[in-house]
């Protein structure tokens, strides 16, 4: 598994979960007694989905998120912003720490977390600690599901009448399969604990007046199967631990279910609500007691203010309107449908348009060091080349044809640029690229395919723009070869004179950021 799959699915799943969620909290809060809390309830399992599921798909719209030197084709757009973003963020502080005369121990550091967000070992350190965290979430939260079984949970069985109430209140809901009851050990209230076969805990002393109320409220929980909400929040915190706000809509989505169950066992007559309203009013604040949030265990009691709206509610229930819930629905839907669209529609629409002015302009001076740099940078600036522009220093060499510039990125890779002192290009290439282990595609570009025609054309225009001596010397050009390296794509192509010798090598990268990365005649120039 590469750590960037990690890194897309967790920028994706904060960055959209957290309009999701905020969504939601505003639904519950402005809108639950024309929409009614089982709905609401509902609504959670959309913020459940974008937090859990690791689903990316196309979208037109991303192919422009991309970044535009963006070099690993693994990182999908919102998540190679954010890695573009903290790496110029780091480089922009360095430059700033440079200009201040700042510690060296400040620098460095700053270097270090620009090249670790240039080459991937930002990735890498997010996803161990994140996989340390998430791990250490899960066993906690067994442990404390175990703990809580073996405290409360008895073998003993409550009495004949109990049993013979608990099961008519379960024929009368409609359930087909009746849960078990045991005897509960220092709980105040009736609860329901497991995930996917529920087991009712009863306090062995309830008075008979409260233990109708209360065994219909448990009986809703079963019938809501509110332990598979509490199996998706126990996911969620595990994926999101590092997330106050996960943290925070975990415990409002359990107080949405207890809501909910009161909605369907308060029953619609007005004396069974105030009934059921007197029991709640009764139940003791027993912190210690109440199960914790990513405990699979429905929570009868609850503090003064959340038992105050329950009851309130349970006495003045909302009418659900149609005129609010009809919009709530449809956005909900179209949320659902573009929550996931977060992946490139096509890896093929890469080949810039270059629109940059010419490269040689009139008044250009490459007869000194500092008009030779300026050269370099505008030519690695260039759209079809889009490299060096975040170049920390050059290096400036004078050679026997003219100059070799080397700018350095803060990653410590480097661009590497050589032309004589008119200004051709004898030589280009950008370090970054590694394609030492480039595999065969399953369907190379060769100058016979749309897009290998298409590559040649954009090559074709780009010597004419920027290198016309190149263009004015060669007769032809041809693919030598094509492969890929993951999602990268990357093709060859050499230029030919009037006796078909090979004039030039071009190397592309096609996909992602379609762009050259290296340029050499058939004879490289000697390096200084």
């Amino acid at each position: 598994m590469r750590a960037a799959t990690v890194f897309n699915y967790l920028v994706e799943a904060e960055l959209i979960g957290f309009a999701v969620m905020t969504g939601v909290m505003l639904v519950r809060l402005l809108l639950r007694k024309p929409l009614g809390s089982r709905f609401i309830r509902a609504l959670w399992l959309l913020a459940a989905l974008r937090l859990l599921l690791p689903i990316a798909l196309p979208n037109p719209l991303m192919n422009a998120l991309k970044p535009t030197l963006s070099l690993d084709a693994g990182i999908r757009p919102i998540a190679d912003q954010v890695r573009t973003r903290v790496g110029d963020a780091a480089t922009a502080l360095y430059r700033k720490a440079v200009g201040d005369n700042g510690s060296p121990t400040v620098l460095e550091a700053l270097r270090q977390v620009a090249r670790a967000a240039g080459d991937g070992r930002l990735s890498w350190l997010v996803l161990v600690i994140y996989l340390a965290g998430a791990f250490g979430m899960a066993g906690g939260i067994v442990a404390e599901n175990v703990r809580f079984s073996s405290r409360h949970m008895t073998r003993q069985q409550p009495s004949d009448a109990t049993r013979a109430l608990w099961e008519h209140l379960c024929r009368e809901n409609g359930l087909k399969r009746i849960p078990p009851l045991v005897i509960a050990q220092g709980l105040p209230a009736a609860c329901a604990v497991g995930c996917f076969r529920p087991r009712v805990a009863v306090p062995e002393d309830v008075p008979e007046d409260t233990l109708e109320p209360m065994l219909r409220h448990v009986c809703a929980h079963v019938r809501l199967r509110t332990g598979l909400s509490a199996f998706l929040r126990d996911f969620c915190l595990c994926a999101h631990w590092f997330n106050p706000l996960v943290w925070v809509c975990a415990h409002l989505s359990r107080m949405d279910d207890a809501l909910a169950c009161d909605e369907l066992a308060a029953g619609s007559a007005e004396s069974e609500r105030k009934r059921y309203a007197a029991w709640l009013i009764h139940q003791k604040d027993t912190t210690f007691a109440r199960p914790a949030v990513w405990v699979a265990a429905s929570c009868v009691t609850m503090n003064a203010r959340a038992l105050a709206q329950r009851i309130r509610l349970v006495l003045h229930p909302g009418t659900i309107r149609l005129v609010v819930l009809a919009p709530v629905c449809l956005l909900a839907a179209v949320s659902l449908s573009v929550m996931f669209a977060t992946d490139e529609q096509s890896s093929r629409e890469y080949i810039p348009t270059l629109t940059s002015p010419p490269l040689i302009l009139a008044g250009d001076n490459l007869t000194d060091s500092q008009g030779a740099e300026s050269y370099a940078r505008r030519f690695a600036a260039l759209e079809g080349v889009s490299a060096g522009n975040a170049s920390e220093f050059a290096l400036v060499s004078r050679t026997e044809e003219g100059w070799h510039v080397s700018l350095y990125m803060p990653s410590g890779e480097s661009c590497e640029v050589a032309f004589d002192l008119r200004g051709t290009l004898l030589f280009y290439e950008d370090t970054s690229v590694h394609t030492d282990n480039l595999r065969p595609m399953a369907e190379p570009i060769t100058a016979e395919t749309d897009e290998g025609r298409a590559w040649c054309e954009f090559l074709t225009r780009f010597l004419e723009r920027h290198v016309p001596a190149v263009y004015q010397a060669f007769e032809a050009m041809e693919i030598d070869h094509s492969g890929r390296i993951d999602g990268e794509e990357y093709l060859a192509i050499r230029l030919l004179d009037g006796r078909g010798e090979p004039l030039c090598m071009v190397d592309i990268q096609a996909a992602p950021g379609g762009r050259i990365y290296r340029f050499m005649h058939a004879e490289k120039p000697p390096e200084t």
